[in-house]
């Protein structure tokens, strides 16, 4: 006689089915982090080696004493060039862990890993020129190069590498009835990723570096001799600040932005439900 708590064997094969929908979001969900981890780690290891080298490269040689009573070109360059650095490292992360939040199936991991290196070695090259050379020239040259791989490593970004992750995840959202991380998801992508504010901070960007370049290359027999105005080391150094700023609280502005319309997104949805919009 068989036992009563033995399932019938139409029930003991559906236990061995394939896993339901929601587990199989919960598996992407974990490559999402996995990958998301992946990049940082990529990031910290390309951030720190290069920190080291700059440090070595930049400030071995300095002498600070003199720096208490006189602000140098020298100083106010590699400050700058030391900040620009870490504005983008801990950029970079802040945008990992967005997408680690809001993506529900992660990239190709091949080509996301491909992408995070290449981004990474993008990041490092440049930023190494700009550590080492000492010409003007070469040093408006390399800001010149780095300002167009951000621009590229940007559009790549958005047109090789999330496309497909972002439509597969608006997707499970509208099918889930998850319309608050579907406000989310395109507030980030949309305003943030594929905003087009990109293309004037680039614009501003480049107005910038095309002065940088004409004080690099214009001679010195061009230059106004007069003793009032800058040197023309500490003139590239105020125009590299010049672009620091305007190109970093520019995107950062845009990151607070975003942190903060989902931050308002999650404490409004505690109150009222969202729904798609012409329906109640």
């Amino acid at each position: 006689m068989p036992n009563k708590t033995d399932l019938p064997v139409t029930d003991a094969e559906s236990l061995l089915q394939t896993p339901p929908a929601a587990h199989d979001v919960a598996q992407k969900k974990v490559e999402m982090i996995r990958l998301a981890r992946t990049a940082r780690t990529i990031l910290k290891v390309v951030a720190g080696s290069l920190a080291l080298a700059f440090a070595w490269l930049k400030f071995s040689g300095l002498n600070f004493a003199p720096l208490l009573n006189d602000l140098s070109a020298q100083l106010l360059l590699r400050g700058t060039l030391a900040a620009y650095y870490m504005s983008w490292v801990f950029g970079l992360s802040s945008d990992a862990d967005e997408q680690e939040v809001l993506y529900v199936e992660p990239p190709p991991p091949k080509r996301a890993i491909a992408t995070c290196i290449g981004t990474a070695v993008v990041i490092a090259i440049p930023f190494a020129i700009l550590c080492y050379v000492d010409s003007p020239r070469a040093f408006a040259v390399a800001l010149s190069a780095f300002l167009v791989f951000d621009i590229v490593s940007w559009l790549v970004l958005i047109r090789w590498v999330l496309p497909g992750a972002v439509a597969k995840t608006a997707n499970y959202y509208k099918s889930e009835g998850l319309y608050l991380q579907l406000i989310q998801l395109k507030l980030f992508v949309n305003d943030y990723l594929r905003g087009r504010w990109h293309w004037w901070r680039s614009g501003v960007g480049a107005v910038i570096v095309a002065a940088i370049d004409v004080v690099a290359f214009t001679s010195d027999a061009r230059l106004p001799k007069a003793t009032a105005l800058p040197s023309r080391d500490f003139l590239l150094a105020t125009l590299l600040l010049a672009f620091v700023i305007v190109m970093e609280v520019w995107v950062w502005a845009k990151r607070l932005q975003v942190k903060f319309g989902h931050s308002l997104l999650a404490r409004i949805a505690t109150s009222y439900t969202f729904n798609p919009s012409g329906t109640s």
